[in-house]
């Protein structure tokens, strides 16, 4: 009887050790800030990495403690331009120096063009849809430390049913 309570023991103790420790971590969407990728009460799967790229979906803190899932836009060293406006509140991004909204911008005498540049160990975080986005653009920069995951697959055709 005592080795059948110590083997439990121990498969529990190893279960929860991998559970710890596993690299993956299915996350649920909310909100709408990554529409159309990402619908909310979409699934996805994220796994712990290292290498994080430009374009990749990444599961962070905001400056809030919140968990956000947004696209890295801009990686460490990179620079980038905002427009500023007299009258409002949140800059316009710019991301190419040759497009033809930023030579619109320039003409007119109102509005200021900053160049920015990324911190080391910082990202540049946006979400897709733009227009409804709490991101880097509010909040600034995340450190690497507080990009805590990857998304690697999303179910795409995935219906949650709401109980109300």
């Amino acid at each position: 009887m005592r080795n059948k309570n110590l083997l439990k023991l121990l498969i529990g103790l190893a279960l929860v050790i991998s559970l710890y420790f596993n690299p993956y971590k299915i996350i649920m969407v909310v909100g709408s800030s990554m529409y159309p990728t990402l619908k909310s009460h979409q699934l996805v799967l994220a796994k712990k990495v290292d290498k994080i790229e430009r374009g990749d979906i990444v599961v962070a803190y905001n400056d809030a403690r919140e968990t956000i899932i947004k696209r890295v836009a801009y990686l460490p060293g990179e620079r980038y331009q905002v427009v500023l406006e007299p009258g409002f509140s949140e800059p316009k991004m710019v991301q190419d120096l040759n497009s033809s909204e930023l030579i619109f911008f320039l003409v007119d005498s109102r509005c200021m063009v900053v160049d920015c540049k990324i911190p080391k160990g910082h990202y540049f975080l946006l979400g897709d849809n733009k227009s409804n986005s709490d991101d880097s653009r509010r909040f600034g920069t995340v450190e690497k430390k507080d990009i805590l995951y990857k998304v690697v697959y999303r179910w795409v055709c995935l219906n949650l049913i709401q109980l109300s």
